[in-house]
Order: structure tokens, then C-alpha cells, then sequence
């Protein structure tokens, strides 16, 4: 998934797909857009705008009518697409269509053979790309009308439409096609078995130091490539800046990279070596790619690099080992020089305000907690409440805040746990946005002033303990049902309330004059809460329904029961 656009109501998923060839070569790239009706509306960007692939105010250029067999979508079906809506006219009837319509990638199919009919020549090898949008479906038996436009040798405009309706089926479409057939890409040839041996095995540096005759000799080819690429290596640590319009390699960052490509200094000489696939690296999040990530695809030209560019860098090195890469040891407490960056970013954004949430990072091994609180614009070290809260590993909050973890995969994996508000946990990619090298002098300066955001601060500082907290709303619910037995009565169920963070379990008996104990029983209805929630759930003005769209309260069983906890009020 590449990205998540909140269109309001509804939510856009957009999903990138890749296959590859036996060499690890791109051989296409998919890209789908899908509509989810109802899931919008968290306050996170709406996307592009903007209409593409519209076509001119003008006649076609060239049009071509087809009609549909009416047994094309069982034809299709054997392509292994089963779906029923295509075959099963009581299905078609049950999503509200008076019959079975056709496959959208078969009506897919039938457009871009227009095109490549009608301005390749028939030939599919001069397809490169096609992009189009469903508007609306195609029952076999009607008649699909292309309607084409020349933008450019190279690139065509189209739209679809069913003859017998008028409708548009098919909009803001376009076929691209290559200047030329292209071909496979040859393999570099190995360095020449009577090339004099190298000294020393290469290492980083000697690539680097290849790549620069390479971009040397072949300087006009690079330049064509038109961006810059920053290699990003840790352990040890360095970074290279590969500027193509000038043809120039430098260590560190000469230039704004269009492309940054992030991953250790070890899985790179794999890498170059051939001994690690570029993708499974990807894939498995070794290697992180942010920036123009298309820009990527172009580094293939370090392929047609000469080996011995390489070899030639370690013999002239002379096993020295290279320059050691700088690395400064982190001083004091890393974690809370990570929070005081954040925190100096914070502090010098008052529209983050606007986002209105707050964050607690309770991290393990060892122990800490961390408070980011976008309401009040603060960063504090300690416990307490908030919207979102985010479980892991120091070691792999540190491996996330240093790219080498990606958040999404520990979140999959189970390492980082989200609870409470889990969308909300979308909008902290504010942090994203922080200038390392500010936060590095924000840090720098609190140390200089004797500034910690850990002194005097304990965990849960200020805030009812966990366990104090269930036990004081729950006590306080006995008291108050001894005191007004009616309160019971507009319930009149058994409610089992499980408490997490820490454990507790309480039985909430309302059949009767109301009863209050600890542990399990058989209930309507069991409702699931952390304890720092307890204070929104028994608050002066308990939303039930917001804490349950959140993911605050979880509800098992009758629902309606959950829907009348007003006995709760105030007791927090």
C-alpha cells in the first residue's frame, strides 16, 4: 500500500505491485486504486486533485466500435477470475444490476487493443503504460466505442463508452508506447580472469570511488539521468551523494537529494556484489527508499559500471582499510535526546495544535515512558493519558527512529502495539518533518543548559496510579447503586467490565439492586478498556460512542447494553 488519501466521507487505498523477472529486472508495475465507501473522514490528506488525461476539446482522432459477445464474461472467467457477479444472474440482481456485467480488466483489455491497434500497428511490444479510471460498467452484448486523441507520438488519450446508453464507461485514460521496442538489458561483464589481483578486498569507499570514474567516463549518459541519489550507509556509518545533472560523486550531502536509499554498509557490498537481491532487501525493509522512489529504477545504469573501476579503487587504497567513517557516539540518554528533538520541533510549531491529539511511547528493556501532547504543545518524559498509546522495544524505537525498522512492519509483526485512538497514530507523521541536523543542535543546546526532560519525572508522575484508578470507579459504582437502586433497573443486565494495563476484571451485576465485585462471570455484554481510559469512560461527560468508533472500548456481546453507562458518570 502506497497511500492512504481521506476523501471525506470515503477513503482511497492506492496499491503498488512489482514483478520481476528471474534477474530481479521490473518487468511491470501495477498501481490500483480502490474506493472504501464509509472509512474516511480521520482528517488526513485528501491526495491529488487535479484531472488527468483529459481529453482536448475536439473531435477524435480516431474512434473504433466493438461489440461485446454476450458470452464474454464467461470467457473471461477462465482466466480464473470466478466471481459470480459475472456469471450468476441472481448474485448480478443482489448488488443491484438487472444482469451479469463484465469483468472491468476485460473491458481493460478491449480498450487497449483499440489503442495499440489503431496507433502501434497492432504491435503490444510498443505498449509501455496504460492508465484509466471505471466510471461505470459493460453488459456483454453492448457495443464499446474508443475515442482517441494523438497527444504526442508516444502518447495517446482515450475515452470508452457503451453505444446502445451513451454512458462513459471508461474516463481520464491514456496509453503510453516506447520510442522503441525495448530490450533486455545485457549483464555487466565480470572483471577479466588475467586482471592482476587487488590487494585488499573492496569496501564501500572503492565503489564509490568506481562510480566516480564511471560518472567520468560516461559524464553526457549520466547527466541524461537528470537526479541525485544520496546512499545512506550505517554501521559503520557514511553517506554518499551521487549528482547526475553534474556528474559528480561526493561524500555526504552536497546537493538536496531527489532520492534517498537507506540501509547498512554491509547488505550495500552485498548488494553491488550480487550476493543480495535490491528487492528483498526492499521488501524485507533492509533497505529503505524515500524521496522520488520511480528515481530509483534509474540507478541501473550502475550496472553497466566496469568492475574493474572497483578493483582498481582497493589496489590504489592499498588495503589501508579506507578513511573510517564518522560516527559520533551518541551521549547520555539517546532515547531522551530523540524526545528533546522532537520536543524543540514541537514547541516551535504552534499548528501541530491543530491536530489535537496526544501520544504516550511506553517503551521496555528498559523501561521508559514518553509523552507527546500536541493539545498543550509539550514533550515530557513519564506516564500518563493519552489518545494514542504506542508499545516496543527501546532497541526497536530506536531502530525505527533510525529508519532501519520500518513502523509498519514491527506494527504487522505484533513488536509495536497501538491501542486507543490507532488512527490517530497516522498523524504522527509530522515527525517525518523533523530537520535532523536542528534537532541535533536543539539537543545540543538542552545539554549545554543542563536540561533533561527526565529530571523529576517518574513514571506516572501526576497521574492516579493504574491500579488505584479501576478501584476507585469501581468502589465509587458499589457506593453509588447502595445508595440509588434504581439505577439498576434502567440496565438490567450483567455487564463484565475487563480492565488491562494493568489486569483487573469486574462484575457489574445490574439484575437486581446492583452488585459490584472483582472477577469473571457470564455476561450480556463484556466491555474492554485500558485503565488510563477508565478517566474518559467515568468522566464528567463519557462518550461511549466516540471511545467505541476510536478503539477505546471494546464491546462483545449486546451491544445495547453498552449504550446506557451513564451510571458511570463522574466517578473518575
Amino acid at each position: 500500500i502506497s497511500d492512504i488519501w481521506d476523501k471525506g466521507k470515503h477513503a482511497l487505498i492506492v496499491t503498488e505491485v512489482e514483478s520481476f523477472d528471474e534477474d530481479g529486472d521490473v518487468l511491470a508495475r501495477n498501481r490500483i486504486t480502490t474506493l472504501v465507501k464509509g472509512a474516511g473522514g480521520w482528517g488526513g490528506d485528501r491526495g491529488p486533485v487535479e484531472e488527468t488525461n483529459v481529453p482536448p476539446d475536439r473531435a477524435p482522432d480516431a474512434t473504433v466500435e466493438q461489440k461485446i459477445e454476450a458470452n464474454q464474461a464467461l470467457l473471461y472467467r477462465l482466466t480464473g477470475d470466478w466471481n459470480p457477479l459475472h456469471a450468476d444472474p441472481g448474485m448480478a440482481k443482489a448488488f443491484g444490476y438487472d444482469r451479469p456485467i463484465l469483468h472491468g480488466l476485460c473491458t481493460y483489455g478491449f480498450a487497449a487493443r483499440h489503442v495499440v491497434n489503431t496507433f502501434a500497428g497492432g504491435d503490444p511490444r510498443k505498449f509501455k503504460s496504460i492508465e484509466v479510471r471505471f466510471a461505470d460498467s459493460v453488459v456483454p452484448g453492448e457495443t464499446l466505442v474508443t475515442e482517441m486523441w494523438k497527444e504526442s507520438d508516444n502518447r495517446i488519450v482515450f475515452r470508452c463508452k457503451v453505444k446502445e446508453r451513451d454512458a462513459e464507461v471508461v474516463t481520464r485514460a491514456a496509453v503510453e508506447f516506447y520510442d522503441e521496442i525495448p530490450k533486455k538489458a545485457a549483464k555487466p561483464k565480470p572483471a577479466s580472469a588475467a586482471a592482476p589481483a587487488a590487494t585488499s578486498e573492496p569496501i564501500s569507499v572503492d565503489v564509490f570511488e568506481g562510480i566516480k570514474g564511471h560518472f567520468a567516463s560516461k559524464s553526457e549518459d549520466v547527466k541524461r539521468i537528470g537526479k541525485v541519489f544520496q546512499f545512506q550507509l550505517t554501521n559503520p556509518d557514511s553517506k554518499w551523494t551521487l549528482d547526475c545533472p553534474n556528474a559528480t560523486v561526493s561524500k555526504g550531502e552536497s546537493v538536496k537529494p531527489d532520492c534517498t536509499l537507506q540501509l547498512t554498509d554491509a547488505d550495500f557490498m552485498d548488494m553491488c556484489a550480487g550476493k543480495a537481491d535490491p528487492m528483498k532487501l526492499f521488501s524485507s525493509g533492509a533497505l529503505k527508499i524515500s524521496g522520488d522512489l520511480m528515481a530509483s529504477q534509474k540507478l541501473d545504469f550502475l550496472q553497466k559500471m566496469d568492475p574493474q573501476l572497483v578493483m582498481n579503487a582497493a589496489k590504489a587504497r592499498g588495503g589501508s582499510g579506507g578513511a573510517p567513517a564518522e560516527a559520533a557516539a551518541p551521549s547520555g540518554n539517546v532515547v531522551e535526546d530523540i524526545f528533546l528533538g522532537i520536543q524543540s520541533y514541537v514547541e516551535g510549531n504552534n499548528a501541530l495544535t491543530q491536530i489535537g491529539k496526544s501520544f504516550l511511547f511506553n517503551l521496555t528493556g528498559p523501561d521508559s515512558s514518553w509523552l507527546i501532547d500536541l493539545k498543550a504543545g509539550r514533550v515530557a518524559a513519564g506516564g500518563g493519558t493519552a489518545d494514542c498509546t504506542l508499545e516496543l522495544t527501546q532497541d526497536d524505537f530506536l531502530l525505527m527512529t533510525s529508519g532501519e525498522a520500518d513502523p509498519m512492519k514491527l506494527f504487522s509483526t505484533g513488536k509495536l502495539k497501538i491501542s486507543g485512538d490507532v488512527m490517530a497514530s497516522q498523524k504522527l507523521d509530522f515527525l517525518q518533518k523533523i530537520d535532523p541536523k536542528e534537532a541535533a543542535a536543539a539537543v545540543a543546546k538542552a545539554r549545554a543548559d543542563g536540561r533533561s526532560l527526565l529530571a523529576g519525572a517518574t513514571a506516572g508522575a501526576g497521574e492516579t496510579s493504574s491500579a488505584v484508578l479501576a478501584s476507585k470507579v469501581f468502589e465509587g459504582l458499589q457506593a453509588r447503586l447502595s445508595a440509588n437502586p434504581g439505577l439498576a433497573k434502567e440496565v438490567g443486565a450483567v455487564l463484565q467490565f475487563n480492565v488491562t494495563s494493568p489486569d483487573s476484571s469486574w462484575i457489574v451485576d445490574l439484575t437486581g439492586a446492583g452488585v459490584v465485585t472483582q472477577g469473571h462471570a457470564e455476561a450480556a455484554t463484556t466491555l474492554t478498556i485500558e485503565d488510563a481510559h477508565l478517566a474518559e469512560l467515568a468522566g464528567a461527560a463519557p462518550d461511549v460512542k466516540e471511545l467505541f468508533m476510536q478503539g477505546i472500548l471494546s464491546v462483545e456481546g449486546d451491544m445495547q447494553k453498552a449504550h446506557n453507562l451513564a451510571f458511570l458518570k463522574g466517578l473518575a
